[in-house]
C-alpha cells in the first residue's frame, strides 16, 4: 500500500478474513446496478459508496428497487477522520470470487488477519498475501447518490403493525445472494410499517437493507379471498369422497 500517501490524506484499514470480507462485500454489491452501460442518470445506482466515520465503516448501495448498508471496525489514520468514496460495485463484484485467503490458511501469528483494505478519498485497496494488490480507484463523478440515510431512518421505528405488501421476486433474491455465506443460524429480521413503506430487513448487527415494495393489478385480500374460496370448496369434496 502506499505509505506516502496514507500519511497526507484520510485513510482507514479494515483487517479480516477472505470470507468475512466476500460476506460483507457481497451483502452490498448485490443492491447496486451492475451494467457497464448505465445511462448516466442511473450511474449513482451502479455504486458502492463507502462512509469512514471515525472506526466505522458503513457500506452502501442502492439501485432504485432495494437498499443494503453494512457496516464494519476499522483502525482510522486518525480518531476524528471522517470521508466518504464511491467506487464501481461492478468492479467490486468481479473481486469478490479472488478474496479465497481464510483464517485455516494462515501460517502466521494466530490472531493476524491476512487481508488489509485501505479506504482513502482515492479508492479502494485491497492486500492479500496471495495475489497482487488490487485497487479499485474513486468514482469522482458530480453524481446524486441516493438520499439513504433519510431513506433508512424513516423507516425504523414505531410501531409495527401487519400489513400486506408486495414485492418483486428478483429483489428478494438479492437478500439470498447477498447474504449466502452468512452464518445460515441468525435470522433475517423484517419489519413492515404500512402500506407504500419500503420493508426493513435486518441481518445481525451489521447489515441493514430496504426492500421496495411494488405496485399490483389485484389486491392481496382479493387473492386471500380466492384462495379461502378454492381451499374450502376442495376441503367440502374432499369430505364428500371421503363419505363415499
Amino acid at each position: 500500500m502506499n505509505t506516502t500517501a496514507a500519511s497526507t490524506q484520510p485513510q482507514a484499514i479494515l483487517e479480516t478474513y477472505g470470507r468475512d470480507l466476500r460476506v460483507f462485500l457481497r451483502a452490498v454489491v448485490v443492491h447496486a446496478k451492475r451494467d457497464p452501460f448505465l445511462p448516466p442518470w442511473l450511474a449513482a445506482l451502479g455504486l458502492v459508496q463507502f462512509e469512514v466515520h471515525g472506526s466505522t465503516l458503513l457500506a452502501v448501495a442502492c439501485d432504485g428497487l432495494s437498499l443494503g448498508v453494512a457496516r464494519a471496525e476499522v483502525e482510522p489514520a486518525a480518531p476524528d477522520v471522517a470521508f466518504t468514496v464511491r467506487v464501481s460495485a461492478l468492479a467490486l463484484e468481479q473481486l469478490i470470487p479472488n478474496l479465497r485467503c481464510d483464517e485455516w490458511d494462515v501460517e502466521e501469528e494466530e490472531d493476524e488477519k491476512p487481508i488489509a483494505v485501505e479506504f482513502t478519498p482515492e479508492g479502494v485497496t485491497v492486500e492479500m498475501p496471495y495475489l497482487r494488490e488490487t485497487s479499485i480507484p474513486a468514482d469522482t463523478r458530480d453524481l446524486k447518490f441516493p438520499d439513504w440515510r433519510n431513506l433508512v431512518m424513516s423507516n425504523l421505528g414505531g410501531a409495527a403493525e401487519p400489513v400486506s405488501t408486495a414485492y418483486a421476486g428478483w429483489n428478494l433474491q438479492k437478500f439470498v445472494d447477498g447474504l449466502v455465506e452468512a452464518d445460515p443460524h441468525e435470522p433475517l429480521r423484517v419489519t413492515q410499517r404500512g402500506e407504500g413503506h419500503p420493508t426493513v430487513v435486518v441481518h445481525s448487527d451489521w447489515f441493514l437493507g430496504l426492500l421496495m415494495p411494488v405496485k399490483v393489478g389485484k389486491q392481496t385480500s382479493a387473492l386471500h379471498e380466492e384462495w379461502s374460496s378454492l381451499l374450502a370448496e376442495t376441503d367440502s369434496r374432499s369430505k364428500q369422497e371421503a363419505l363415499a
